[in-house]
Order: structure tokens, then C-alpha cells, then sequence
């Protein structure tokens, strides 16, 4: 995968999280009118304040619902699409769990997601090592970023991926973000130490895995990739580390996958474990064929 430091994004959030409803409503008014963030009255339109309004197309943009180009995507015409959509109003939570997959995979809109879950291989670490090991990162790139905008970066990520479970966590928190049902971060009691566990997760099934890999399989071009690339991130993505499950369990979806799909993908054994060897290309979407998906 490459990664082009030039386009990296900080900042352009306006310290909001992607708010419950922003999608429904923003997806709605782009597809009927591709300027509809840009006229004077969309703070009234969309119902929410001016900086908002930035964060909302902001953010349809990161989590690859609009093109760079400014297109509406496929992923989001077959999610959000009032008409053919099959969960136009992000009911599920395997929508949660694509979206946080759209968001990691992409370095460049969604640069501190990306690093935080694909880079960043602290289990449990403080504000201090999140930080450090940060600006050690956008060293290596030569990329500089003003520390309030990288403070402020830092603090909504874990405000989005803080458990619902976690004690005193602001209200609003709780009202308005959907992906801190997913439970990747947790706080210490002390409220020194963050923690993202890697296990078994509800909602990781074979067919999310296998719409992520069609996906890397069509942008990269693959014919075959072996499995430790996806868990120790080597010239792709950390699967493991995106949805902070561990490595057995990944081993498993993996099979399960191969089982169900064998036109798609199958293994071969060698003395560097096992390697995915693609069969076919196929549609990503085509994993979730209806609601019932």
C-alpha cells in the first residue's frame, strides 16, 4: 500500500465525531445536491451548527461515502441509499464495523485512524506513549503537525472508541457516537492507562473479513498474500489490528471464509505458515446479499 505523506489529514474534523444521524442526512442531501455543504443555508437545512456542517462532509468523505472527486461511491449507494440501500439508516452494527473498516484502511483521510489501528501496536498505553509514538511516526515521513492539532486529534479518537461501559465519560458521548458500541478502547479505572483488547468480537463475521479482502485484493491487485502480512501489517493492512481481534481467531474467520468461498480464496501451507491464494476476484458487496446479510 502507499502512502503519500503530502496527502495526510489533521484537523479537518472540527473536533467532532461522526454524530448519530450525520449519515442518513448528510448522504441524503449530497446525492440530491452535490453543493449542498457549500450553500449558506446548510447549518439550517442539515439541522446542526456551521463547523458541523464542515465535519459532516468532512467525514462522508473519510469513511469513503463520496469520492475524491466528489462522486457518491458504490459503498455508499449500497449502504445508505434510501431507495436500494440495505441500511439506509445505519441500524446495524455490521455497518459500524464496515465504516471503521473504510475509515483504517485509508491513510490519507483518515491518517490517524489508520496509524492508530494498523501502526500503533500498544495493547495498553498512556496519553504520554500514544503521543510519543505518534510524532515518532510523522517523523519518519518528515510530516509536521502543530501539537494542538494533533492534541485535539488524538482526544476525539479515543472520545469515538471509548466503551460505552467506561465510567465518566461525557453524556453527549453516549447520545450521539455509534462506535463506541464496538468496545475497542477501554480506560483504566485510575484513568491513566488505555486498553484495546484483542479477542474474539461479536459481529466479526466471515463475510465482513471476506468484504475487506475482495477490497484489498482489488485495489493492491493480489494473487496471493500471506497471512501474517494481514496480522503484522507488512505491505497491507493489520487486519487483526483494525478490529483488535487475535491472531487464532482471525486464523479461523480465515478458514471459515475459504470453507464458505472457495470460489474466492483457498490456502496453501508453507514454512512461513499459510498463504491466501485468490481464486477469483469477487464483488465485495456480494458477501451481503440482502438485510438479512
Amino acid at each position: 500500500m502507499e502512502i503519500n505523506a503530502k496527502q495526510f489529514s489533521f484537523g479537518r474534523n472540527e473536533t467532532f465525531f461522526l454524530r448519530y444521524g450525520w449519515i442518513a442526512k448528510g448522504f441524503e442531501a449530497y446525492k440530491n445536491n452535490s453543493k449542498a455543504f457549500n450553500e449558506i443555508d446548510a447549518p439550517l437545512k442539515l439541522g446542526v451548527g456551521k463547523n458541523m456542517v464542515s465535519s459532516m462532509r468532512f467525514w462522508l468523505t473519510a469513511y469513503g461515502l463520496i469520492e475524491e472527486n466528489g462522486e457518491i461511491s458504490k459503498f455508499g449507494h449500497y449502504l445508505f441509499d434510501r431507495e436500494t440501500g440495505i441500511d439506509p439508516f445505519s441500524e446495524d452494527d455490521i455497518t459500524l464495523w464496515l465504516l471503521h473498516w473504510k475509515l483504517c484502511s485509508n491513510p490519507h483521510q483518515g491518517t490517524l485512524y489508520y496509524w492508530f489501528f494498523n501502526e500503533f501496536k500498544k495493547t495498553n498505553f498512556t496519553l504520554s506513549q500514544f503521543e510519543k509514538a505518534l510524532d515518532e511516526w510523522l517523523e519518519n515521513y518528515e510530516k509536521k503537525v502543530s501539537e494542538n492539532t494533533l492534541k485535539r486529534d488524538r482526544a476525539l479518537l479515543l472520545r469515538t472508541y471509548l466503551s460505552k461501559n467506561t465510567e465518566g465519560q461525557h453524556p453527549e458521548d453516549f447520545l450521539d457516537n455509534s462506535f463506541n458500541v464496538l468496545n475497542l478502547i477501554n480506560l483504566s479505572r485510575d484513568e491513566r492507562t488505555y486498553n484495546c483488547p484483542t479477542k474474539l468480537r461479536d459481529g466479526i463475521s466471515p463475510e465482513l473479513i471476506g468484504f475487506c479482502l475482495a477490497e484489498l485484493q482489488e485495489k493492491e491487485n493480489l494473487t496471493r498474500i500471506p497471512v501474517n502480512d494481514l496480522i503484522e501489517k507488512k505491505n497491507a493492512l493489520s487486519f487483526t489490528g483494525i478490529f483488535k481481534i487475535d491472531k487464532d481467531a482471525f486464523v479461523v474467520l480465515l478458514e471459515e471464509l475459504s470453507i464458505n468461498y472457495p470460489e474466492f480464496m483457498n490456502f496453501e501451507d508453507g514454512i512461513d505458515g499459510k498463504t491466501i491464494v485468490f481464486a477469483n476476484s469477487k464483488n465485495p458487496f456480494s458477501f451481503f446479499k440482502s438485510n438479512e446479510a
